[in-house]
């Protein structure tokens, strides 16, 4: 049986041409201190498919907003920009081949990135029917994870990322980014982010549906000691994949809501097969002072400094770089203070704080 990495990564060899890009193959890449990578490639940032919400940036730009048919949304591709579709069925039925008649009966799709970073960078877009907005729920969520999960062994170096309204998000229509970040990070298979320094802040017990006695222990870190603060949510627990699916599609979905409630725009990255999450909490795009040099969305916080220009990129080093996120982007020490309070005030109510 083939796996869905190689489904994924047939389909994306056969549009290639016909579809988007090939300029991808132009980029170029500068090593930083701390594992961290520059890149700059013109031609895809001059064919970025914008929605609506970048071009009125100008002010603070609410990270809650209703689908609008009028704007950009994925429902308006075309039929060969589709990688694969999912039924939400307990089997997860995959399909490659669509054309209008078939469009309508699957309800999650892998679609193409007309402006990739590198090469197998697609789209997921759970519930697309549904026309979500662009924020969290634990459902898609899940369902997310249900198809991290389809990609098997093969996750290793599979990444999923995620960009709120206001945290450069273009397009107001539920989706996540696919990585494989070997492709990015060649010698060590893995964002900077996830060799950083963590602090343990929290452990909760969740327990686990329809199972007496047994439970799903989450952990809480904080990252501080590199360029812009996070959370890390991990759990290290074996447990079956469907009650590891929603617990910590639950969890997430909670924690990332505290934010919504005070507008506070975020980007997320999922690794290791859905176990952990990297949450980062950033100013609004709007209010980026130097917003021309970066976009800062999920691959810039975790690691890529993607260039707008190559005056930028000849000149870009590791400390300026810091410096940028720290002063322009993230939340100082007293934010994280007072979320996590949130965080753990609302989960001691219905489960065990270790």
């Amino acid at each position: 049986m083939m796996i869905l990495k190689e489904i994924l990564k047939e389909s994306w060899e056969s549009k290639g041409k016909s579809v988007f890009f090939n300029s991808w193959e132009e980029a170029d890449f500068k090593e930083l201190e701390n594992e961290f990578r520059a890149f700059f490639n013109g031609e895809l940032l001059k064919k970025k498919r914008l929605g609506k919400i970048h071009e009125n940036a100008t002010k603070i730009t609410p990270i809650d907003q209703n689908f609008d048919d009028n704007n950009f949304n994925f429902e308006k591709i075309a039929c060969d920009e589709i990688l694969f579709g999912f039924k939400h069925d307990p089997q997860m039925s995959c399909e490659t081949n669509f054309m209008k008649e078939n469009f309508k009966q699957f309800d999650h799709f892998a679609i193409v990135n007309k402006s990739p970073i590198c090469k197998y960078h697609s789209l997921i877009v759970p519930f697309l029917h549904d026309k979500l907005p662009q924020k969290m729920d634990s459902d898609a969520l899940a369902a997310v994870l249900r198809i991290m999960d389809f990609f098997q062994s093969s996750s290793k170096t599979l990444r999923i990322g995620f960009n709120s309204l206001g945290g450069y998000s273009s397009i107001n229509h539920l989706h996540f980014h696919l990585v494989f970040v070997n492709e990015l990070f060649h010698e060590t298979k893995a964002f900077p982010i996830e060799s950083a320094p963590n602090k343990l802040m929290a452990s909760f017990n969740l327990q686990i549906p329809f199972q007496d006695k047994q439970n799903l222990q989450i952990d809480i870190y904080i990252i501080e000691e590199y360029p812009i603060r996070c959370l890390m949510i991990k759990t290290i627990d074996e447990i079956n994949e469907e009650s590891l699916i929603n617990l910590m599609g639950d969890t997430v979905a909670i924690i990332l809501s505290l934010l919504c409630e005070e507008n506070i725009a975020h980007n997320m990255m999922i690794a290791e097969k859905g176990k952990v999450f990297y949450i980062i909490p950033r100013q609004n795009e709007a209010v980026n002072e130097r917003k021309m040099d970066f976009n800062c969305a999920w691959l810039e916080l975790c690691g890529l400094a993607i260039c707008k220009n190559e005056e930028i990129f000849s000149k870009i080093n590791y400390q300026d770089y810091y410096q940028f996120l720290r002063e322009n982007i993230g939340y100082d020490e007293l934010f994280f203070e007072r979320w996590m309070q949130k965080i753990n005030n609302y989960f001691k109510d219905y489960c065990g704080l270790i």
